[in-house]
């Protein structure tokens, strides 16, 4: 076999492959997170932090619209402990 037509062999399987791959790619479902009453009226994300081993978790309270931030104090033991908050309705005023 020559270096020619083991090289379009080649491309052709990768073609055949990656329409494969298009053709069976499932469409993501969509997010249901938080999607009941008032009880799940906040959103929550996290934060990689520089040089840290640990990431802030980010909690928004629609209602009250304030920003709170918690973070592990102590590595060991894993416990958040509250940070700070913000007043966003406040922040976006001004």
């Amino acid at each position: 076999m020559s270096k020619q037509t083991l090289i379009a062999f080649l491309v052709g399987l990768n073609l055949l492959l990656a329409g494969a791959l298009l053709l069976s790619g499932d469409v993501l479902p969509a997010a249901r997170a938080q999607s009941g009453g008032s009880v799940g009226n906040y959103l929550a994300a996290t934060a990689a932090i520089d040089g840290q081993q640990y990431e802030i978790l980010y909690v928004l309270d629609l209602s009250t619209r304030r920003l709170h931030a918690f973070a592990p104090t102590n590595i060991q033991t894993k416990r958040l402990e509250h940070l700070d908050e913000r007043d966003l309705e406040a922040d976006f005023r001004r």
